[in-house]
């Protein structure tokens, strides 16, 4: 029997495998995981004595709002501090305000329930990146203040404030009638404009880097258009103009990335991320709801919290567009994302979670 019609079928499919491995190679390297640090119940009593709260009220602790309790835990995991919520809370890392329906004074306490000062304002109070503002009972006038009880500025602008986002320095507005002003230090109006498109020139969505480098907009109706700004010497200037699939007659998550400039935008089929050129477009169909989304500290990595009726997900994709995990967390119960200089903490069942993003 004539063996070689078979061994000439051998090394061509051995060729054919050598060039496929060639071509597309499998990836050696290590893959990215979402690594969980600690769990801590908001159920158990703190646990923290009184000769350890002066110390602690000086350490790094991250603050949370889960369901009806907010609170503090410590950088290990030990629940600090806790309260019950009145009807709404603000929570950041150094202080908290927890208000009544119709408050008439906020009281800013730290992370251990001390008292740091009183707020006489008809206004609900709200953060963006560790910056405190005070919206006006009406929506149209809003003020910086600091946690001490100092009124940095304040501003009326006789137009409801649609869309609202902080940098370091400078603060950016979006109103119903579709006018996007950019704030100084002082309240100051450094830049200001029309954006006008369709039947409802609202402005849904302002977001700014932290770094103040990039300002970005979404506003209008049919179709729903956006720009993105870049810092110059002169001034913030155009660099890019783009168009949405999405419809929404509602405020849009989104944020701007100091590390990439990528502007992360939900939509109507799922995660738009747009770049500074006209070719850096990657659109990422998801069916589930956006809950919340946060930059990674590796470069090109983002997270989404992503709902849907069996519950939650948490998804890194690239800014290319790859997905790198999903991380599924099947809970209908109240829940809470929030990502802290390269660390994500996630809340449910009455748990916080601390996450990572690791090479594993």
């Amino acid at each position: 029997m004539n063996d070689k019609p078979h061994r000439y079928g051998f090394l061509l499919y051995s060729l054919i495998l050598i060039g496929y491995i060639g071509l597309f190679p499998l990836p050696l390297g290590k893959e990215l995981l979402l690594d969980l640090q600690w769990i801590c119940s908001i159920d158990a009593p703190v646990s923290i004595t009184e000769n350890q709260g002066t110390q602690l009220a000086k350490e790094k602790s991250i603050g949370f709002v889960l369901g009806k309790t907010l609170g503090y835990i410590s950088d290990a995991g030990d629940l600090v501090y806790k309260e019950s919520v009145l009807h709404a809370a603000v929570v950041t890392d150094r202080g908290f305000i927890n208000y009544s329906a119709i408050p008439e004074v906020l009281v800013v306490k730290d992370s251990r329930g001390n008292i740091l000062s009183t707020l006489k304002t008809e206004g609900y109070p709200f953060m963006r990146k560790d910056r405190l503002f005070i919206v006006s009972a009406d929506g149209c006038g809003v003020a910086e203040v600091t946690l001490e009880g100092e009124v940095r500025w304040k501003k009326d602008f006789n137009q409801l404030i649609t869309s609202m986002d902080a940098g370091t320095t400078v603060t950016a507005v979006g109103l119903w009638d579709g006018t996007l002003l950019l704030l100084g230090p002082t309240g100051e109006v450094i830049t200001q404009e029309k954006l006008t498109q369709g039947p409802y020139s609202v402005i849904y969505l302002s977001a700014l880097t932290k770094d103040d480098r990039m300002l970005g907009a979404v506003f209008g109706l049919k179709p729903q258009r956006g720009i993105l700004w870049e810092k110059t010497p002169t001034g913030y200037k155009r660099v890019r103009s783009f168009q949405l699939s999405s419809d929404f007659r509602r405020p849009m998550q989104g944020i701007l990335d100091a590390n990439t400039g990528m502007f992360i935008i939900e939509d109507s089929e799922g995660i738009s991320l747009i770049g500074r050129g006209e070719k850096e477009t990657v659109r990422i169909a998801l069916k589930e709801r956006i809950g919340a989304i946060a930059a990674s500290p590796i470069d090109g990595l983002f997270l989404f919290c992503t709902q849907q009726d069996e519950g939650y997900k948490i998804r890194g994709i690239t800014y290319e567009g790859r997905k790198v995990f999903i991380k599924s967390l099947p809970t209908r119960e109240p829940f809470w994302f929030q990502g802290v200089e390269g660390a994500y903490f996630v809340g449910f069942n009455k748990r916080i979670l601390k996450y990572r993003v690791v090479l594993g």
